[in-house]
């Protein structure tokens, strides 16, 4: 009965011990980036916005991934947008309170709060107020990163006395078998062979004649939809032409249009979707886009 009762005091000593252990090496999965210049965006396609740059090294918490994308969290560093509307003493007034890449409902939700939630307020510009990132996504290429298992260091677990009254036999775990040193291995998750680095086209600098709000972001490539119709004559109009869309029962302006005049003639009242890099213009509610490529709706 005694040689049962220290196998007994054997058994809950290891598990006790294992447990503690367990509980200190917290996991999670870490996208570590390859290369230096890698865009973030606001979503997972090429031609939305990008929010930031990162650099080989970094490191960012993964939120779930897909073939071509890792969802990330959003670094500290990054700004949300929130219009002001919605927001009162730095809190969210409406049930669901979208917060957006850029100032503007034109870009991309990268994310939302619930009623009540307090927002970290950095600043503001127009009608929408610049926030920490909050429960939210940024994307970054599968190909651009390694996904890992990073394993949080932690001091190592303290053995739980048991009382004996007999020798407990051999030490727990030899001094040569003792626990591994905590660090990351690489997850299973499909590997990606590594791809060449590859900087990223230097931006065209913006039309000379536009003063530019001085804004993290200008002139990144955007892609807008929308029907192409002339601007009302306005002092200040940065372009004869602009995008818009219905809204209820109103038509609102999506945005300028800058591009080859002739073309945008012949194009005129067509429905059409057009890339090119946008930019936001002292005294003008809407941004303009400065045209790359345009692509009409098939009949």
């Amino acid at each position: 009965m005694s040689r049962c009762n220290s196998s007994w005091r054997w058994f809950f000593l290891v598990a006790a011990y294992l447990a503690v252990g367990t509980a200190v090496r917290a996991e999670e999965l870490v996208a570590r980036v390859r290369s230096d210049r890698v865009n973030l965006r606001a979503r997972p396609d090429t031609s939305a916005e990008v929010i930031v740059q990162a650099n080989a090294g970094d490191r960012f918490t993964v939120v779930s991934t897909q073939a071509d994308w890792v969802a990330i969290v959003p670094p500290e560093s990054v700004d949300f947008w929130a219009h002001r509307d919605f927001v009162k003493d730095g809190v969210s007034t409406v049930n669901k309170l979208n917060l957006r890449a850029g100032p503007g409902i034109n870009y991309s939700i990268v994310g939302s709060v619930e009623s009540g939630v307090k927002l970290d307020v950095r600043g503001q510009f127009g009608e929408w107020m610049k926030v920490a990132p909050s429960n939210g996504v940024l994307w970054i290429s599968r190909e651009l990163v390694d996904v890992v298992t990073s394993v949080r260091a932690a001091s190592p677990p303290v053995p739980v006395a048991v009382e004996e009254s007999e020798p407990a036999g051999p030490p727990l775990l030899p001094p040569a078998e003792a626990a591994p040193a905590l660090g990351e291995v690489i997850a299973p998750i499909s590997p990606q062979p590594m791809q060449p680095s590859q900087s990223p086209a230097r931006a065209a600098p913006p039309p000379s004649d536009l003063t530019l709000v001085p804004l993290e972001g200008q002139g990144q490539q955007v892609q807008r939809e929308g029907e192409l119709k002339p601007a009302p004559f306005l002092f200040g109009r940065p372009s004869a032409f602009r995008l818009v869309k219905k809204e209820g029962v109103q038509m609102v302006t999506v945005c300028y249009v800058r591009g080859n005049t002739a073309q945008l003639n012949s194009l005129m009242n067509e429905t059409l979707t057009i890339f090119g890099r946008e930019y936001w213009v002292q005294g003008v509610k809407q941004p303009v886009v400065v045209l790359e490529r345009i692509e009409r709706r098939a009949p």
